[in-house]
C-alpha cells in the first residue's frame, strides 16, 4: 500500500513540475517558504526547501484564507495532524501529530518560550489567539536533538507579530452561532528603532450543549529596540484568563436521545490565568555570526473540577510557576567549495507546581481535601548541531544531552514522596540532495524521548501511581522529498518510528474508570504523509494534505493490536478562488475510524470515520473586511473522540452546522 501511495504521488509530482514551471526559477508565489528550523531561539530565517525536515509553515495570510477560528483547529490543517475534542467543549481540544493521541507528545514554543505544562507536559491550545500570530511552524516527528525531551511526536513554533513602519490600530467584532461573540483591538507601530505590537481580545459563546460555554480573554504586548544594525532587544508579555464549560461524554443511546444534553457534567469547567514575560537579546558578530540570549517567566493557574457518573466529583488546584534561559551562538564559514554552519545552545529552565485537590459534591461544592502535592522540577540542556552545504549535497549532524529533576512531594498519607533523575542524550543526523534548486530529496535518523511527567509517576486519588515507569525512547526513520516551484508545492515524507517503554494509561478496574500507567513494551508507528499546493488559471489555488499511516504494538500483551486513538487516514482538501478584493475558500476532511481510547486490545467497536466541510468568505473594501465563517457545512453528526471501560462506549459530539461573521475596521 504504502509503495503504491509513493508511486502515484511521485509520478504525479514530476508531472506537474515539468508541465508546471521551469526548473531554474524560485519560489515567488508562495509565502510559507522560510522557516527558522535549526534554532532553539527563533532568530534567523532559511528557506524551508534546504531543511533536512517534514516542515509545515502557515503565514497570517495563510491563516487568514483557511478562516479558522481557534490555534488547534489551524494545527489540524498540517498534514498527519488530528484535533481532539477532551472535555466536550470545543476550544479545549488537544492536538496529535504523528499519531500520538494523548496530547502530551509535541513540544509548543511561542518566541523560544515552552509553553507545556509541568505536570503531564499537556498544552493549552486556547491561550493562544490566532490573532497575535506572524506565522506557526509545525515540525513532524522525534526532535529531542533540538528541542529536548516530550518532542516524539513533533515541535510546534509560534512567532508572534511585530510592529509594523507605519501605525496601524485594527479594530474587530464578531458575532455568530451559540451566542458567540469576538472583540478584538490590535495596534501595531514601528518609528526609527522601535517596533510595538499589542493585542487585545475577549471571546465568548454560550455553546451549543448544556454547560458548553466559555470565556477567554488575552493580551499581549510585543516591543522591539534595535541598537543599530548588529544588536537589538525585544521584551514580550502576554496575558490569558478565563473559563472555559465541559460537557463531558455521552453514551450512544443518550446521543440519540439529545445531543444536547449534559445529565452528569453539569458544573464541570476550567478556569485558568497564564502569563509569559520573555526577554531577548540578539548580537550579529561580524557578518557570519549571531549570538542571542533569552530569559523567560511562565505563570500558569488552573482551576478544574471533574464530577460524572460516579455521583460525586473532584477539583484540583494548581499553580505552576517556571523560569529559565537559552543561550544560543550560530556562525557560518566558508570551506572549499561549500560552506559549514554550526550551531550550538544551552538551556536552564527551574520550576514548581503546587497543586490541592479536593473531594467535591456534584455540584462542586468541597468536602474534604484529598491531595496536597509539591513538585520542584530542573531541566538542563545542551546540544551541538553542524552542516556542510556543498552545491548539491548537504549533511546535517546533531547531539544534545538534558538532564531533569523531580523533587516531589504528598502531604497526605499515604505519600509518595520521592526524588527522580533523568539524564537523556539524543542524535540527529541526515543528508540531503538537491536536484535543483527547486527540488530536493532528504533522509534523516532521529532519537527522541518523553521522560514519565508527575501525573503519569504520581497520579491522583482514584489511580494508582506508578513511580518506576521507565522514559519512552523512539527511532525515526525518515525519507523525503519537497518541490517549491513558482506555481506548485510539494513535500512528501515517508517515516517508521520505533517506541520502547511507550507509557500508556491501562484500566486494572473498568466499572470505575481506575487504573495506571505502565509502560506497555515495544510499538511503531509508520506511515506516508504530504502536501500538494497548486495555482490554478483564472486565481485558482487548490491545497491538499494527508496522512495514512499504521500504529501496533510489537512486544507485550497487546502484541500486535492497534494503538487506540490513531487513524490510519487524514485528509485535507481546499479549494481558493481569489478575486481583486476578496476570496472564497471551501474545504472538507475526512478522518477513517479508530479504535477508541483504552481499547488496546482493540475490542470494541471502532470511532466511525467522518467528512466534515467548510466555508470562508472574505471580503475588503478600503478600511473595512468582512469575514463570513460556515462550520460542518452539511451538519454531520460525528465526534472525534471515543472512550471506552470495556463494558460501556461514551463520545463527545461534536457540533452542529455554525456560521460567524466577523467585521474589521483599520486605520
Amino acid at each position: 500500500m504504502f509503495k503504491k501511495l509513493l508511486l502515484v504521488w511521485l509520478l504525479g509530482v514530476i508531472a506537474i513540475s515539468f508541465l508546471a514551471d521551469e526548473p531554474s526559477r524560485k519560489l515567488v508565489v508562495f509565502e510559507s517558504s522560510m522557516t527558522v528550523y535549526g534554532e532553539r531561539i527563533p532568530i534567523e530565517q532559511k528557506e524551508i526547501i534546504n531543511t533536512p525536515a517534514p516542515i509545515v509553515v502557515i503565514t497570517q495570510e495563510e491563516i487568514k484564507e483557511k478562516g479558522v477560528k481557534t490555534f488547534s483547529e489551524l494545527i489540524e490543517t498540517a498534514e498527519g495532524a488530528l484535533g481532539r475534542d477532551i472535555t466536550g467543549n470545543p476550544v479545549e481540544r488537544s492536538v496529535d501529530l504523528r499519531g500520538f493521541p494523548a496530547g502530551t507528545s509535541v513540544a509548543v514554543f511561542l518566541d523560544g518560550v515552552r509553553l507545556n505544562n509541568i505536570s503531564d507536559n499537556s498544552m493549552n491550545f486556547e491561550i493562544i489567539p490566532i490573532e497575535i500570530i506572524d506565522r506557526v511552524e509545525i515540525y513532524s516527528g522525534a526532535l529531542a536533538p533540538l528541542y529536548g525531551g516530550g518532542a516524539i511526536g513533533g515541535v510546534i513554533n509560534i512567532i508572534t507579530k511585530k510592529g509594523e513602519a507605519i501605525p496601524r490600530i485594527d479594530l474587530v467584532y464578531g458575532a455568530g452561532s451559540f451566542g458567540t461573540r469576538d472583540q478584538k483591538a490590535n495596534f501595531s507601530f514601528s518609528k526609527d528603532k522601535f517596533t510595538l505590537f499589542s493585542s487585545f481580545s475577549l471571546r465568548y459563546a454560550q455553546g451549543y450543549r448544556e454547560n458548553d460555554g466559555y470565556r477567554l480573554d488575552d493580551g499581549l504586548i510585543k516591543m522591539g529596540y534595535s541598537f543599530d544594525e548588529k544588536k537589538s532587544f525585544s521584551f514580550l508579555f502576554k496575558y490569558e484568563g478565563g473559563a472555559v464549560s465541559a460537557p463531558g461524554a455521552l453514551t450512544e443511546e443518550e446521543m440519540r436521545q439529545n445531543r444536547k444534553q449534559s445529565p452528569y457534567n453539569k458544573y464541570d469547567g476550567s478556569r485558568g490565568r497564564h502569563k509569559i514575560y520573555a526577554l531577548t537579546y540578539s548580537q550579529k558578530i561580524a557578518e557570519n555570526s549571531i549570538f542571542v540570549v533569552e530569559a523567560f517567566e511562565r505563570i500558569h493557574l488552573n482551576d478544574i473540577l471533574t464530577t460524572g457518573r460516579s455521583k460525586s466529583g473532584f477539583q484540583t488546584n494548581s499553580d505552576e510557576k517556571m523560569g529559565g534561559g537559552v543561550v544560543q551562538f550560530s556562525q557560518t564559514l566558508p570551506c572549499k567549495k561549500g560552506a559549514v554552519e554550526w550551531s550550538s545552545a544551552l538551556e536552564y529552565q527551574k520550576g514548581r507546581d503546587v497543586s490541592k485537590g479536593f473531594y467535591t459534591s456534584i455540584f462542586g461544592e468541597k468536602l474534604s481535601s484529598a491531595t496536597s502535592t509539591k513538585t520542584d522540577e530542573k531541566n538542563f540542556g545542551g546540544y551541538l548541531k553542524a552542516s556542510y552545504i556543498l552545491p548539491k549535497w548537504r549533511f546535517d549532524a546533531g547531539y544534545r544531552k538534558d538532564n531533569t529533576k523531580y523533587d516531589y512531594a504528598d502531604f497526605f498519607t499515604p505519600q509518595n514522596n520521592e526524588k527522580k533523575s533523568f539524564s537523556e542524550g539524543t542524535v540527529r543526523s541526515s543528508i540531503s540532495y538537491f536536484i535543483s534548486e527547486d527540488n530536493i530529496l532528504f533522509a534523516a535518523f532521529s532519537e527522541g524521548y518523553k521522560i514519565p511527567t508527575v501525573v503519569e509517576l504520581f497520579s491522583y486519588p482514584g489511580f494508582y501511581s506508578n513511580p518506576d515507569l521507565l522514559p519512552s525512547r523512539v527511532n525515526d526513520y525518515e525519507i523525503g522529498y519537497k518541490y517549491f516551484g513558482e506555481k506548485l508545492r510539494t513535500k512528501l515524507t515517508l517515516y517508521k518510528m520505533f517506541l520502547r517503554d511507550e507509557a500508556v494509561f491501562v484500566l486494572t478496574d473498568p466499572v470505575w474508570f481506575i487504573g495506571m500507567n505502565q509502560n506497555i513494551g515495544k510499538s511503531y508507528r509508520k506511515g506516508l504523509e504530504g502536501d500538494f499546493s497548486l495555482q490554478l488559471p483564472n486565481d485558482f489555488e487548490m491545497d491538499f494534505s494527508g496522512t495514512y499511516r499504521n500504529a501496533k504494538v510489537t512486544e507485550g500483551l497487546n502484541i500486535g493490536k492497534e494503538l487506540p486513538m490513531v487513524a490510519k487516514a487524514i485528509a485535507n482538501l481546499s479549494v481558493i478562488k481569489r478575486f481583486e478584493k476578496s476570496f472564497v475558500n471551501l474545504g472538507a476532511r475526512y478522518v477513517s475510524s479508530q479504535y477508541l481510547d483504552n481499547d488496546l486490545s482493540n475490542e470494541r467497536e471502532k470511532l466511525p470515520s467522518f467528512v466534515v466541510a467548510f466555508l470562508n468568505i472574505n471580503y475588503t473594501k478600503g478600511p473595512i473586511n468582512i469575514e463570513v465563517k460556515f462550520d460542518n457545512l452539511f451538519n454531520k453528526k460525528y465526534s472525534t473522540r471515543g472512550v471506552t471501560n470495556g463494558f460501556t462506549d461514551y463520545f463527545n459530539p461534536a457540533y452542529p452546522f455554525s456560521a460567524e461573521v466577523l467585521l474589521k475596521y483599520s486605520f
